[in-house]
């Protein structure tokens, strides 16, 4: 079983020429824990997700090595090809849209979804994007929460990281009536990522005119010293402006139903399945 954890942080920013407001940040997380080896939170631990970056890394000939990471161990997953651990991604970003849905059902409101940044340059053309995109553990996260929101009827807007610097008009576009925007990151670690990115959806909602500053932040699995780190975090932010805003069509990638159901089909138990999902599978031939 997970252990589910949620906070609140406060950020005060202050727009330009405008009074000092207050945003309110929530932080949940399917597991939490320390750094240490007996920090076993469920079926998933800060090593359990090192092992699985461990792994996809192998699997696509990148450095292992990286922060408070000095081995390549890959434990259970070193022998699961590239395909499987993509796979494994999606459904965790799947249990995240299911907290989220179970918390923040709504008929009228969308769920502007933000992706982690992507640790792979993004390239300049579309095609790039994509197959860059699906090689990233965040972005396959991303896929798995929209794909589940979307399934269960939710009208969701899911912006890359790097759509979200300055944001397009066709994503302003595509968000009609009240909104929530979600963060999503796979690991919170020393939390300085998720704090850049709170500081850009504070923008963003200025930018969208929006007189609702709270934001969610949702991960698979947070350390308790990155949290700890967030909620030290009280710095004041002066000078906010709108965001600039880009003509630059998106690139707007998702899983297609073939792919979920397969992923569905191969990965879960069908006493799992949403009865949407139930749908979904009879419809696909299964």
């Amino acid at each position: 079983m997970s252990n589910y954890f949620s906070t609140k942080i406060n950020v005060p920013f202050r727009e330009i020429n405008q009074e000092i407001k207050e945003a309110e940040v929530f932080i949940h997380s399917l597991n939490y824990g320390d750094r240490s080896q007996s920090a076993e939170i469920g079926d998933s631990s800060y090593y359990d997700c090192n092992e699985f970056r461990n792994a996809w890394y192998s699997k696509l000939k990148r450095d292992v090595k990286g922060y408070f990471n000095s081995t390549s161990y890959t434990g259970v997953y070193g022998d699961k090809s590239i395909k499987e651990l993509m796979y494994i991604a999606f459904l965790r970003g799947r249990e995240i849209a299911k907290k989220i849905f179970s918390q923040w059902f709504s008929n009228d409101e969308t769920f502007v979804i933000i992706l982690p940044p992507n640790s792979l340059r993004e390239g300049a053309n579309r095609s790039d994007v994509r197959n860059n995109a699906s090689c990233h553990i965040g972005s396959w996260i991303g896929f798995g929460v929209q794909a589940f929101l979307e399934m269960e009827g939710q009208k969701v807007v899911s912006i890359r990281h790097e759509e979200f610097i300055s944001i397009s008009q066709k994503n302003i576009e595509n968000i009609i009536g009240p909104f929530r925007v979600i963060i999503l990151d796979d690991t919170i670690l020393k939390g300085d990522t998720v704090y850049l990115l709170i500081i850009s959806a504070i923008r963003f909602l200025i930018t969208m005119n929006s007189k609702n500053h709270r934001i969610d932040v949702c991960s698979f699995f947070a350390r308790s010293d990155g949290i700890k780190t967030l909620e030290e975090k009280n710095e004041f932010v002066q000078g906010f402006s709108p965001q600039k805003i880009s003509e630059k069509p998106i690139v707007n990638m998702r899983v297609n139903d073939e792919m979920y159901a397969e992923i569905l089909d191969c990965q879960t138990d069908s006493a799992d399945w949403t009865d949407n999902e139930q749908e979904l599978m009879i419809i696909q031939g299964y």
